[in-house]
């Protein structure tokens, strides 16, 4: 007997149930097609453990060169091998090439529907309404038929996200149908949807039952009219968590009701897509316009230049009454100063505080300097995260000063009980890294994980590139020079520093390979501006020159014009 075959039946379905599920039923070379092939014991272990083939993920485009047999037999085996257990079901519809069989394949799977616990539909790309004889000719497989409609036929369905731009059309109308008669939907996504024809097919959706909504613009930059979003919530009326990407950037008419209590909910997660202008930029704004939330409890918020407009922000979260006890801020554009101020306002009740995308000195110096205890006083768990946008690690020294802060208060009581630090393995300071690990309290439990960055690429100028984009958007935003935002450049200093010793330790290579021009040209405009600001910068860091000196070296640029051919 081989090795790979000694291992228990039982033992080895929860390894084939720990391992990741390809988006892809039809995928022979994914992970459940793959282990029934090592061998026979492992091929009757995968075929009898039911749970590894509950996710039911069909990609349409996928199937074009399929014979349509094939198609239905592969699927109605993987159908039979779930034992009856509840589905989770994806349908994936192409942009364009719409096939005869592909409605026969939802029918095989829409004939299990009693047994949907969850549903994605994501229609977002489909183009087939661009005219009437095209649509006519390659409609849209439908869930449900337009005869025989059981309104009650999806009794477990728990969880749907649609993502699907002609919610007016017969297809997609029908499946909001559906999913309106299911008794116990308690989570619903809504992505790509114009909502200013909502309306349609509002009255199907049993708003009153849900306790998770997400309202997502996804590829649509429009925001959701005020008079929508408020109309959806006033029917919201079991709401636990919400979570929207654009809030509506209209005021509210002096005449018109309101805004709706939402004595229900507790998470609210405001996004922002970071691809979008800044003139979009305006969710903080309106807050107060969309709801009232006394009991919240947590509140997130993602790519958002805060110190624009924090005022308005802050009397949103004081005039509900609301006592956050958990913040998450990710990716935000601004002065540290700003987000101190913000969580003054907001904080005096906080128990956990995430900090996720590029994070700078200052927050963790207030910790450090806070010796009345007056700043977050209650805060029990620290998350620093990084993420894809991320440039530099976290700065480590001043985080392992604010932990050792509050392990040692004033008043003798340690209230942080657990701190999350992700850093760069390739930037972390070893020593720095064994020092926060060994800060000694038996009650806090500090972990720091070592993540591999983004840019590992085997060269230099993604990291670069990154840099160049990230001074830019930090330090000058829609200014032209430093002057226009001194406080952010002076109180996040030690931060420049550090990418200035990045960007002069970087080889000269990366800066001589001429196919490497265009991509480091913002690097460079960014770096000519820190030169002409040399007035506004502290003279101790002085930036100008080490910006002139980079640019001399690297770009073959001086005061008085370029010396070489480079970029």
């Amino acid at each position: 007997m081989s090795s790979v075959e000694r291992l228990p039946p039982e033992i080895l379905a929860d390894i084939f149930c720990c391992c990741p599920r390809e988006h892809s039923t039809y995928d022979l070379s994914s992970t459940i097609w793959t282990v029934g092939r090592v061998c026979r014991t492992w091929r009757e272990v995968s075929i009898t453990t039911a749970e590894i083939w509950t996710e039911i993920y069909i990609k349409l485009d996928e199937l074009a060169h399929r014979e349509e047999a094939g198609c239905i037999d592969m699927l109605r085996a993987v159908l039979e091998r779930t034992s009856g257990l509840p589905l989770h079901i994806h349908f994936i519809f192409p942009k364009y090439r719409l096939k005869d069989h592909y409605q026969k394949v939802v029918d095989v799977v829409r004939k299990e529907s009693h047994r949907w616990i969850s549903l994605k539909y994501d229609a977002s790309s489909f183009m087939a309404y661009s005219t009437d004889s095209f649509s006519m000719n390659h409609p849209i497989p439908t869930i449900y038929p337009a005869q025989n409609f059981e309104p009650k036929s999806l009794p477990i369905l728990r969880e749907v996200e649609i993502s699907t731009k002609f919610q007016s059309q017969t297809a997609d109308y029908r499946l909001f149908r559906a999913i309106g008669g299911s008794p116990v939907l308690e989570k619903l996504i809504l992505s790509n949807l114009d909502f200013s024809n909502i309306q349609e097919v509002m009255p199907a959706i049993p708003w009153g039952q849900l306790k998770y909504l997400g309202i997502l613009a996804g590829d649509n930059p429009l925001p959701v009219p005020l008079a929508i979003l408020t109309g959806i919530l006033q029917r919201c009326s079991s709401l636990e968590s919400l979570v929207v990407d654009q809030c509506p950037w209209e005021t509210r008419p002096e005449e018109s009701p309101g805004p709706p209590t939402l004595s229900t909910l507790r998470s609210l997660e405001i996004q922002r897509n970071p691809h979008w202008g800044n003139d979009l930029i305006r969710a903080s704004i309106d807050l107060s316009h969309i709801a009232i939330v006394p009991a919240l409890d947590h509140l997130g918020l993602s790519n958002f230049d805060l110190c624009q407009e924090i005022d308005p922000f802050i009397r949103a979260i004081e005039d509900s009454s609301s006592e956050l006890r958990s913040v998450s801020l990710r990716d935000i554009a601004l002065s540290d100063i700003t987000v101190e101020r913000f969580l003054r306002a907001v904080g005096s009740n906080l128990r956990i505080l995430t900090l996720q995308g590029q994070v700078f000195d200052h927050l963790f110096d207030y910790i450090a300097s806070d010796y009345q205890g007056t700043f977050l006083p209650k805060l029990e768990k620290l998350v620093v995260k990084l993420d894809g946008s991320t440039v530099i690690s976290p700065p480590l020294d001043a985080v392992i000063k604010a932990v050792r802060a509050r392990v040692s208060p004033p008043d003798g009581t340690c209230k942080l009980k657990a701190v999350e630090v992700d850093v760069y393995a390739e930037e972390a300071g070893i020593g720095l890294v064994e020092e926060l690990e060994a800060i000694n309290n038996h009650k806090l439990q500090i972990e720091v994980h070592r993540i591999e960055a983004p840019y590992h690429d085997g060269t230099e100028v993604n990291r670069i590139v990154r840099l160049g984009k990230f001074l830019n958007t930090t330090f000058f935003g829609q200014h032209w020079d430093l002057a226009g935002d001194l406080i952010n450049l002076h109180e996040n200093m030690p931060m420049l520093d550090t990418v200035f010793k990045i960007l002069e330790n970087c080889s000269s290579e990366v800066y001589e390979d001429r196919s490497n021009i265009h991509s480091l040209a913002k690097l460079r405009q960014v770096l000519e501006k820190f030169f002409k600001g040399k007035d506004a910068i502290p003279k101790n860091y002085d930036l100008a020159k080490r910006a002139e000196r980079l640019l001399d070296d690297r770009f073959g640029w001086n005061p008085n014009g370029r010396k070489r051919h480079l970029v």
